[in-house]
C-alpha cells in the first residue's frame, strides 16, 4: 500500500476522465495564451506607436511556442525503442522550430501566414498522434481549444499587419 498525501488525495481529474486535462495543465496553457491575446489586442487598439512592437512580440512568441509544440513530438520519438520506429516524430519535432525561425526573418505579414499554417499543421500532427495513441486524449482536446485562440489571434494580426 502506498501512503496517502492527505485526506483529499486521489486520482487526478485526467486519471478519472482521460479527455480532461488537469487543472494545473489547463491553467498554465491558458496563461500561455496571454501574449497572443495581448499582442493582438495591442495591434488592434494600441495605435501606430505600438504597431511594430506588438507585431514583433506576436511573431517572436508565436515562433517560440511553435517550436515548443514540435518538441512534444521529439519526446514521443524518444519513448520508442528502437528509436527509428517512430522517426517521423523526430522530423515533426524539428519542422515547427524551423518554420518559427523562418517566420522571424521574413516580412511580418508573410511570417504571420507561415505561423498560421504551422499552428494548423501542428494541431493536425497532435491529432494524428492522439489517434495513434501516442498522446493522451486530454492533450488533443486542450490543444484544440488553444489552437483556436492562437489561429484567431494570428488571423486578426495578419489583417492588421
Amino acid at each position: 500500500m502506498t501512503p496517502s498525501a492527505g485526506p483529499s488525495a486521489g486520482p487526478s481529474p485526467s486519471a478519472q476522465d482521460p479527455a480532461r486535462a488537469s487543472e494545473t495543465a489547463q491553467w498554465l496553457c491558458y496563461v500561455g495564451l496571454l501574449p497572443f491575446i495581448g499582442a493582438t489586442a495591442t495591434l488592434a487598439l494600441g495605435g501606430e506607436a505600438w504597431h511594430d512592437t506588438a507585431l514583433q512580440a506576436l511573431i517572436g512568441y508565436g515562433a517560440v511556442i511553435l517550436g515548443f509544440l514540435g518538441a512534444v513530438h521529439w519526446g514521443l520519438a524518444l519513448r520508442e525503442q528502437p528509436l527509428d520506429h517512430r522517426r517521423h516524430y523526430f522530423g515533426w519535432g524539428v519542422l515547427p522550430a524551423l518554420a518559427g525561425w523562418l517566420a522571424l526573418m521574413i516580412p511580418p505579414r508573410t511570417g504571420l501566414g507561415l505561423l498560421f499554417a504551422g499552428y494548423a499543421l501542428q494541431y493536425a500532427a497532435d491529432r494524428h498522434a492522439t489517434v495513434q495513441d501516442a498522446l493522451p486524449l486530454w492533450y488533443e482536446r486542450l490543444r484544440l481549444k488553444l489552437s483556436q485562440v492562437v489561429l484567431l489571434s494570428l488571423a486578426i494580426a495578419w489583417v492588421l499587419a
